[in-house]
């Protein structure tokens, strides 16, 4: 966390004042793409006959998010970024051992909170003005869905789609990370505006439960907003 925000910091420093394309409290309303992936040592934990040389092909998985976010400016081109996410997470894995093929997907779901600071990198009086952003943020899993198929020399022989808790895939119901990202804020009319940007959100936790092993959360997220004034 202090080598993100270290150098947003030194930004701050030695950058015009009034960077901000908005220079108020603004509220962003955001939709937006996630690309995730879950760290995963799971195989051991679950199906004992992928040996350590045969470790499944994990892969990212594609999700959805939606939010809202406050900023408020705090002092030149500083401002301080509070929001709500909802956010779609998971993995795609697949495992093939003596003839049987595994193929599964994780699709966890989120509330995501997380304080920003913000830095403008725009020039004074610009309608445009680009920003990095860095904090932490905290996670709390609203459901999470399990679909997997295991096949036997192409015969399917078994298939399921269940919440992963029924599935002995628990995961737990916290997490924590820290959150990063960067993008554009551009000023349109009557104090109103559109923002799009790239956020990476890592998760510092061990989110697994039970059998479910050893499992992180990370997400790459393109976002787009529409930004208004509200003081």
């Amino acid at each position: 966390m202090k080598r993100l925000t270290t150098p947003l910091l030194a930004a701050a420093l030695v950058l015009p004042p009034a960077a901000s394309a908005f220079g108020q409290t603004t509220l962003t309303v955001t939709t937006g793409v996630n690309r995730t992936s879950i760290g995963v040592d799971l195989a051991r934990y679950v199906y004992p006959h992928f040996d350590s040389y045969r470790q499944p092909d994990f892969r990212s998985a594609t999700g959805f998010t939606i939010g809202l976010a406050v900023t408020r400016p705090l002092s030149g081109n500083l401002g301080l970024e509070v929001g709500g996410l909802y956010s779609k997470k998971g993995t795609r894995w697949k495992s093939e051992s003596d003839g049987v093929h595994f193929e599964s997907r994780m699709e966890p779901e989120y509330l995501e909170l997380a304080t920003l600071l913000k830095v403008g990198l725009g020039l004074p009086g610009s309608r445009v003005s680009a920003y990095a952003t860095a904090g932490p943020a905290v996670a709390f899993k609203a459901s999470c869905e399990w679909n997997e198929v295991v096949s036997v020399r192409g015969v399917v022989v078994n298939e399921v789609s269940a919440a992963c808790g029924s599935a002995g895939l628990g995961l737990s119901r916290f997490d924590v990370g820290v959150s990063g990202g960067t993008g554009v804020d551009i000023a349109l009319y009557d104090g109103m505006g559109v923002s799009v940007g790239v956020v990476y959100t890592l998760g510092l936790l061990n989110v697994g439960a039970a059998r479910a092993g050893h499992l992180r959360n990370r997400a790459m997220s393109l976002r787009a907003g529409i930004v208004t004034p509200i003081g």
